[in-house]
């Protein structure tokens, strides 16, 4: 069975766990990534992050997106919203659109 998983601000926490989903709140980018590594190794199929935690680890989040699973999902912080999730998804559409080596003509 699959799991999900939340990584966030604490003020965060509230709304994710009566549904079920596992909470962490890394302070540095060496939790990030043992927290993934463990999420990974549990089974773990998606893990939500805020725009806080993938500008602190975005090259370690990076790094475990290239697997099949977990799939990692940016959301909006608490208070200011960067709209990090949403550039994101825009990148990866132009590439699957475009390729990683093409450009748009």
């Amino acid at each position: 069975m699959y799991n999900i998983a939340f990584l966030g601000d604490e003020r965060l926490l509230s709304f994710y766990r009566p549904a079920g989903i596992a909470i962490f709140s890394p302070e540095n980018e060496q939790e990030v990534r043992s927290t993934l590594r463990k999420l990974q190794q549990e089974s773990y199929s998606v893990v939500f992050v805020t725009e806080t935690v993938y500008e602190m680890a975005s090259k370690v989040i990076e790094e475990h997106n290239r697997g099949f699973l977990p799939a990692i999902t940016v959301l909006p912080s608490f208070g200011e919203q960067k709209q990090l999730g949403m550039q994101r998804l825009n990148g990866l559409i132009e590439k699957g659109l475009w390729g990683s080596g093409n450009s748009r003509k």
